[in-house]
């Protein structure tokens, strides 16, 4: 049906209009007016989204000049091809009577592990062994290496998308995750780096809370959306845990024992790439002598003491990880807001990476001993960070440049299998927002689960 609501001509796919949902369109229509804020609240079942989605996509119509872009937020991946599922309905129902003019581009946006094509990275178990299968084949020094050796395995998907680099758009329409990956095999193009490019550029885009709420998320997805857009919250009453599970850290004994082990690999990498370079610069003839196995590591190792020079200049510029990464090569950003981290260089004692690697087996150390409790203990950061640095000497802008710090060190050493690292990041997560906010935040210690009292389980959060 077709009907006005003051100077907005609205479309509704529907031959009936529940009393509740014009209601809701009325007051939706007044917030876009006023533009400002609105909390709206409607009985389940009663078609609050296909109305919320009717009179925003008809405001946006009715009112050419004004150019709105609809960012609409859902819990869970469910939810989302549910919503678009409605709006291609409702965009159906406005072309066929508007015409081409009612043509918008709308997409859902979701991690690689929905949206991957690959046969060979989606064989993975989990998100996480995803996005690493991912990052081995489409990093850019992989690709730099496949260049000069085609027995380097890449994505064909990625590499094709490339190729095609500003023909490579999705036409106007609605397209669910099924709809990507389908248009993305016929193409042959990337679905998850074709959709994450086109999102500046669609008028509607469906995602979830955490590509807007989560700052790490937000840094890469969301930083370039529009001001002039209209954001939806789904199911709003679940922003508060949605927040704070995006800005909260859990610390286990696995957790300490993984780290310790990304950190041994982590010196092993470090040591490989001086070795490399104590070859590289010895008198060519005695080279000879080394094995053809060296002679191997020294002609196809990535990683040398040269990029570890580089990279130890550009942290006392205080450039490291502000420049422009390739997409492929961006991970989580930095986990505190980005207000927040000061633009300034990295410390000294931590720009040098084994002198960063003394500082994280001390601060691993550290936790460790404060585990080992038998009751439940609180603490402020301020207090927390005190004794931090009483007992492991590490003072609050040492912790608050951890993230950043492993961040730029994994990637000058070339590193692709992420998710063998999850633990190491965590504690370098937790220790820069332990460092960067005194307020807000409280470090609890739990010695077991309240379920298994008899049972040691200490928790760090």
């Amino acid at each position: 049906m077709k009907f006005q609501i003051e100077d907005v001509t609205v479309y509704f796919p529907y031959d009936y209009i529940y009393p509740e949902q014009y209601s809701y369109m009325i007051e939706l229509k007044r917030a876009l007016d006023a533009k400002g804020h609105c909390l709206l609240e409607m009985p389940t079942g009663t078609g609050k989204t296909i109305a919320l989605l009717s009179l925003i996509t008809s405001y946006s119509l009715s009112k050419p000049q004004t150019s709105i872009k609809l960012i609409y937020c859902t819990r869970t991946v469910h939810e989302m091809e549910k919503t678009l599922a409605e709006l291609k309905l409702l965009h159906n129902y406005q072309i066929k009577h508007l015409g081409p003019q009612a043509r918008i581009l709308a997409i859902g946006l979701s991690s690689r592990k929905n949206l991957c094509v690959n046969p060979t990275v989606l064989a993975a178990e989990n998100r996480d062994s995803v996005d690493a299968g991912c990052r081995k084949l489409t990093a850019s020094w992989v690709r730099a290496m496949a260049a000069e050796n085609p027995n380097v395995p890449t994505c064909q998907f990625f590499e094709n998308y490339e190729r095609a680099a500003s023909a490579a758009v999705l036409p106007p329409g609605v397209y669910t995750l099924q709809d990507l990956r389908v248009f993305g095999k016929e193409k042959g193009w990337c679905p998850y780096f074709l959709a994450r490019h086109m999102v500046q550029f669609a008028n509607v885009v469906v995602y979830s809370y955490q590509y807007l709420l989560d700052p790490r998320v937000a840094g890469i997805i969301s930083k370039e959306m529009q001001k002039e857009s209209v954001v939806v919250f789904d199911e709003a009453h679940n922003i508060d845990n949605v927040c704070i599970e995006a800005l909260s850290v859990s610390v286990r004994r696995q957790t300490l024992e993984g780290a310790t082990r990304n950190l041994n690999r982590i010196s092993q990498e470090i040591d490989r790439a001086l070795e490399h370079m104590k070859f590289k610069y010895r008198d060519l003839l005695h080279l000879f002598v080394f094995t053809v196995e060296i002679s191997i590591c020294v002609k196809f190792k990535a990683t040398d003491a040269s990029r570890l020079r580089a990279e130890y200049n550009r942290l006392v510029e205080g450039l490291a990880l502000r420049g422009n990464l390739p997409i492929t090569d961006n991970w989580l950003s930095n986990p505190a807001l980005p207000d927040d981290i000061l633009k300034e260089a990295v410390p000294g004692n931590i720009r040098r990476a084994e002198h960063f690697l003394h500082v994280l087996h001390r601060l691993v150390q550290y936790l460790r001993g404060r585990l080992d409790t038998e009751n439940v203990e609180k603490e402020s950061p301020v207090s927390f960070v005190a004794s931090i640095n009483s007992h492991a000497g590490i003072d609050q802008k040492t912790l608050k440049f951890c993230y950043d710090r492993l961040h730029s060190l994994m990637l000058t050493l070339e590193i692709t299998d992420t998710d063998e690292f999850l633990h190491i990041q965590t504690i370098c997560d937790f220790a820069t927002l332990v460092g960067t906010y005194g307020r807000g935040f409280s470090i609890i210690i739990e010695p077991f689960d309240e379920r298994m009292p008899h049972i040691p389980d200490p928790i760090l959060q």
